[in-house]
């Protein structure tokens, strides 16, 4: 049965903001939507998720949800537990129920009876007596083989932990289900599969930055833009060609309004003119009384176009509220003389008896941007420490140019602690190129003071993108840049490695991105 969750005129205000995140918000979600959520970094995507799960309070408003919520990420307890006990554990309090039938079995006392069938109950709702297929079903729809099931959970990889959490909250009964950034762990076929399997549910909400996987499972778009929250019907790219549809038509007409507020305002300065013109003529005029009503009148033409004017004006201000615009970023490295800058010949590397790296064959020339392409766990991880210098290749030819300095962008900032400015300090970063990027991408210098762990995981990715955009190093390697970051960012990105063309390796699961940047692919098996 669809049901509304209903955000009634809400507000909320982060504890220490000056500016409320949301105001006076007022929005319907049908429960039988495949949502998807978008907008830029720090406009309150999760922080809605949060307002519809009950963890937040706003401050006024009302927001409701008739049914129980499920949230993903969820807190695991014990990754030490098989996959199927974990499961059945997400999905509710199954194992503790079967334990305690077992005890009652056989007994014959009123007071266990009752017990007993009051445990059935719950057991049957829980869907206990069909819940082993059930887990097998969502396994496989999943691409995840049903072996995995008899694995203690922290044997695998990111990628198969996000789909064993979503398989789990999806078999929970009658609940809503709300995903927060899912495939920051997956590959791309990992991303694929993940896309295919909630094309076929109904009832969540999703927060991604991946428009490619937004546009597979979702039949809505929830935006939160910069004048306020809007859903529309449809997928991600239905929803981006309504969006440039729509802006080039109120660019367009701005553009045409600007033009007749500037003849409006010379017609009004010259009828002013005309009119100050006549009232001198008054002066020994015979018949003053018509000198001054053609003054009058002319006054009055002026006024009636001053008027217009303003109108056109306050139409103009109306337009293009939602429109965000894009700073266009700069990327300044410094090349080497050399065109070659480093090449791998015949390179291998093994982590014990676990060969990792085998026979790779490998060189990069000023200008490429080298785009590593395997599936989690194929070694991209170790192939970037191995061009680093971090790892040493346990056979194989290895060349560096004079004078090679690299600047990694990491999947995740290593510093979980202490303050920014000290993280910087310790990579050594040029702070006023680094308060620069800070300006590209709307944060502003408070942030050297700002403790690590209190930042959320996009202002991390971007304060370690801004550190990494600092150096003028001849060789970038980027790990996942797109991981936490908006639409916005993205575009800001792809149109500077293609202005710029800086010498880039990069390890990115988004596949128009690397399509359209990578001038080499590397698949690393």
């Amino acid at each position: 049965m669809t049901t509304t969750i209903k955000i009634d005129n809400i507000t909320f205000t982060h504890e220490g903001a000056l500016t409320p995140i949301f105001k006076d918000v007022t929005i319907n979600i049908d429960t039988n939507w495949r949502l998807g959520i978008i907008g830029r970094n720090g406009r309150g995507k999760t922080t809605l998720l949060n307002l519809i799960a009950g963890r937040l309070e706003p401050q006024k408003g009302i927001c409701a949800c008739p049914e129980k919520v499920s949230m993903f990420p969820v807190k695991v307890n014990d990754d030490s537990e098989t996959v199927a006990h974990l499961i059945k554990d997400l999905i509710g309090p199954i194992r503790a129920i079967e334990k305690e039938l077992k005890v009652l079995m056989g007994q014959t006392s009123q007071e266990a009876l009752d017990r007993y069938g009051d445990l059935i109950e719950k057991y049957e709702f829980y869907r206990g007596y069909e819940l082993d297929a059930l887990i097998e079903r969502e396994i496989r729809l999943l691409s995840l083989a049903p072996k995995c099931l008899e694995q203690k959970y922290l044997e695998l990889s990111g990628g198969e932990q996000t789909k064993v959490q979503i398989a789990a909250l999806f078999l929970r009964p009658q609940s809503y289900l709300l995903i927060d950034e899912p495939t920051n762990h997956l590959d791309i076929h990992g991303r694929a599969e993940l896309a295919d399997y909630l094309s076929q549910k109904r009832g969540f909400s999703l927060v991604s930055h991946d428009q490619a996987f937004i546009d597979e499972c979702c039949d809505h778009i929830l935006e939160i833009g910069k004048s306020g929250i809007k859903i529309e019907k449809g997928n991600y790219s239905s929803w981006d060609e309504n969006r440039k549809q729509l802006e080039n038509f109120e660019l367009e007409k701005k553009a045409k309004l600007v033009k007749e507020v500037d003849k409006l305002t010379a017609s009004a300065r010259m009828a002013r003119g005309y009119s100050h013109n006549k009232e001198k003529e008054k002066i020994g005029a015979g018949d003053k009384g018509f000198v001054g009503a053609r003054s009058a009148r002319l006054m009055k033409r002026a006024k009636n176009l001053e008027n217009r004017r303003e109108k056109k004006l306050d139409e103009a201000k109306s337009l293009l509220k939602s429109y965000e615009s894009i700073r266009r970023l700069e990327l300044k490295q410094k090349d080497l003389d050399q065109v070659k800058y480093l090449q791998f010949h015949k390179v291998s590397f093994a982590y014990g008896d676990n060969k990792v790296i085998e026979d790779l064959n490998l060189t990069v020339n000023r200008g490429d941007r080298i785009w590593l392409r395997g599936e989690n766990g194929a070694g991209k991880s170790t192939l970037l420490k191995l061009i680093t210098g971090q790892l040493t290749p346990d056979d194989g030819y290895t060349h560096r140019a004079i004078d090679l300095k690299v600047t990694q962008a990491f999947q995740d900032m290593p510093f979980k602690s202490g303050l920014v400015k000290d993280y910087l300090e310790y990579y050594q970063t040029d702070l006023t190129a680094f308060v620069r990027m800070l300006d590209y991408f709307n944060m502003d210098v408070e942030y050297l003071e700002r403790e690590i762990a209190t930042l959320s995981e996009g202002e991390r990715k971007k304060l370690d993108l801004a550190r990494a955009f600092s150096s003028d190093a001849p060789l970038y390697i980027w790990d996942e840049p797109l991981n936490y970051m908006d639409y916005h960012f993205r575009v800001q990105l792809e149109e500077a490695v293609l202005k710029y063309k800086p010498t880039v390796i990069f390890v990115e699961h988004d596949r128009s991105f690397g399509e359209k940047i990578a001038t080499k692919t590397v698949n690393v098996f």
